[in-house]
C-alpha cells in the first residue's frame, strides 16, 4: 500500500510495515489461502518477515530477494529522501513540475539506474511509468510521501529475532551486483533463519531484478 496506483486514502491509513503485514494477512485469509508461499523484495521484505514470524505454520516456502532486514534501512538514499520529503512544497513541487523525472531519466544523478548493474537494463519508459503516480496526482503523492515515512529499521530489527527460530522452507536469492542491499546481508540472513535451504547469488544484476533478469529469477522461485 502506499505505492502505485494503490486506492488507499493516505489521510487515514497506517503505511508502516507492521500494517502491511496484517494486509497481507487479511488479504490471504479473505481469498481463502490457510497457507502460501511467500516471496518479498526491498521495503516489502520487512511486511513478509513479520508476517513469516506472525504465521510460521501458514507459510509453506518463504523466499527473500534483495529486502530490508536487520538494521539495514532507510538505506541511505531513503534517508535522504525521507529529510527532503519534510521539505514544506519542495518535493511536490519538483514531481508537480517533472524535475524529478527530468533527472532520473536525463542526467547521470538517477538513483534509479544505481539500482541496476547496467545504465541501460533500466528503461526511461519504465522509470516514467514507477514515476508517473506521484507526478500525477496529489493524492498519490501524499500516499507515496507518507509510506516513505514509514519506513524505519525497528520492524526489521524486531523480525530478525524471532526469524532465528523460523524453520519453514527459506531460500534466499539475491543479486550480486545490489548497490543499495550488499550480499553480506543475504549471507546473514542465510546463517541465521534455520529453515534457510538455498541461498544463491545471480551474476550481472543490480537491485532491480524485475527489470535485468526476471526470467531468471522467476525460474528459480518457481
Amino acid at each position: 500500500m502506499g505505492l502505485g496506483d494503490s486506492k488507499v486514502d493516505p489521510r487515514t491509513t497506517e503505511f508502516h510495515m507492521d500494517a502491511q503485514a496484517r494486509m497481507l494477512e487479511e488479504f490471504m485469509t479473505k481469498l481463502g489461502h490457510e497457507k502460501f508461499s511467500l516471496v518479498c523484495h526491498d521495503q516489502g521484505g520487512a511486511a513478509a518477515q513479520l508476517l513469516a514470524i506472525r504465521q510460521p505454520n501458514r507459510i509453506i516456502a518463504f523466499v527473500l530477494t534483495n529486502c530490508v532486514c536487520y538494521d539495514n534501512w532507510p538505506v541511505p538514499l531513503i534517508a535522504l529522501l525521507q529529510i527532503l520529503a519534510r521539505i514544506p512544497f519542495l518535493p511536490r513541487y519538483l514531481t508537480r513540475k517533472k524535475i524529478l523525472g527530468w533527472l532520473e531519466t536525463r542526467t547521470p544523478l538517477s538513483r534509479f539506474r544505481t539500482g541496476v548493474a547496467q545504465p541501460q537494463n533500466l528503461s526511461e519508459q519504465s522509470i516514467r511509468e514507477y514515476l508517473r503516480p506521484i507526478e500525477n496526482s496529489d493524492v498519490g503523492f501524499a500516499r507515496f510521501r507518507k509510506f516513505l515515512l514509514a519506513g524505519h529499521p525497528r520492524f526489521t530489527k524486531k523480525a530478525a529475532i524471532a526469524l532465528k527460530q523460523f524453520d519453514r522452507p527459506t531460500m534466499i536469492l539475491w543479486a550480486a551486483e545490489d548497490r543499495y542491499l550488499d550480499a553480506s546481508w543475504a549471507k546473514k540472513l542465510y546463517e541465521d533463519i534455520p529453515g534457510a535451504e538455498r541461498f544463491e547469488l545471480i551474476p550481472a544484476c543490480g537491485h532491480f531484478w524485475q527489470e535485468e533478469k526476471p526470467a531468471e529469477f522467476a525460474a528459480k522461485i518457481g
